[in-house]
């Protein structure tokens, strides 16, 4: 994927926690650059094709169709060669479903949203006909064309019965508890934290006070990935960025996010990225 920027919450979206928008595009022009957020984000396509890039998956999305971007998921929008290209987009904060959602289920349903799951991100038309999704971005576009003085509550009424479609197509067939979901949370905020030290599934496991071995097959089964990947993926995001936007040495950015061991950085790099770090980075010169 090309380089991406950090995408800052504005002081409307602060304020307000999510965000509706239209979206037209002119043919075979780019929607949005590559970009990430902390924002849950996703777009209704209402007429037109694009081709969907999120983390290192693309699909081709119609009208009709719906995607999901999860919360620092890397993502990026190109239209087709139709005349009108045209989606909307919801964007919400996790405060947002923090504050909305079931607190025994919360953990979960921010997992499910934030976390680079293997899980689906893209909803046929033909697969949310009459679904919850489908009805929430219904209720958003006619509130946000016609407003009144509840069209705001109305809205975020809407967004949250978007919200439960995804939740219901996903997270529902994921076995676990919410206690486990809740401590494999706080992993992944603290390996999201301390990715530039060295640290281990050992360090993680004491620091959550549980076994080495019962805390990596319960992170295996709730992230869906090995404690391992998970932190190589962390790193070489950071590091990726790092060589798209400064003028750091491979050996300085291999230190930076935590590799001791800078030939282990370029083959995770390469693996990962499909291409070693030198080569992106002379492609950014």
């Amino acid at each position: 994927m090309e380089s991406y920027r950090v995408e800052k919450e504005n002081e409307r979206f602060r304020l307000r926690d999510m965000e509706f928008i239209p979206f037209p595009v002119a043919p075979f022009a780019v929607g949005t650059h590559s970009h990430i957020h902390e924002a849950i984000e996703l777009l209704y396509i209402t007429e037109g094709d694009f081709r969907i890039t999120c983390d290192n998956a693309t699909v081709h999305a119609e009208a009709g169709d719906v995607v999901l971007f999860r919360s620092n998921s890397i993502h990026r929008t190109v239209a087709g060669e139709k005349e009108k290209n045209f989606y909307w987009v919801l964007k919400i904060s996790p405060r947002l479903i923090v504050n909305f959602l079931p607190k025994n289920k919360t953990t979960d349903w921010l997992l499910y949203l934030s976390v680079n799951y293997d899980d689906k991100f893209h909803w046929k038309a033909s697969e949310i006909f009459g679904s919850n999704i489908l009805k929430g971005f219904e209720s958003l576009a006619r509130e946000y064309l016609n407003p009144d003085e509840n069209s705001e509550f109305a809205m975020r009424i809407a967004a949250a019965e978007v919200v439960l479609g995804v939740l219901r197509g996903g997270v529902g067939k994921r076995e676990g508890n919410s206690e486990l979901a809740e401590l494999m949370y706080k992993a992944v905020v603290y390996i999201n934290d301390k990715y530039a030290e060295l640290i281990s599934a050992e360090t993680v496991s004491e620091y959550l006070g549980l076994s080495y071995s019962y805390f990596s097959r319960s992170f295996k089964k709730i992230i869906g990935s090995s404690f391992r990947s998970y932190l190589n993926n962390v790193r070489i995001n950071h590091a990726e960025q790092l060589i798209m936007n400064t003028t750091k040495s491979v050996s300085e950015i291999s230190e930076l996010c935590g590799f001791e061991n800078v030939s282990y950085f370029i083959s995770v790099y390469r693996s990962l990225k499909g291409e070693p770090p030198l080569r992106s980075k002379r492609k950014r010169e």
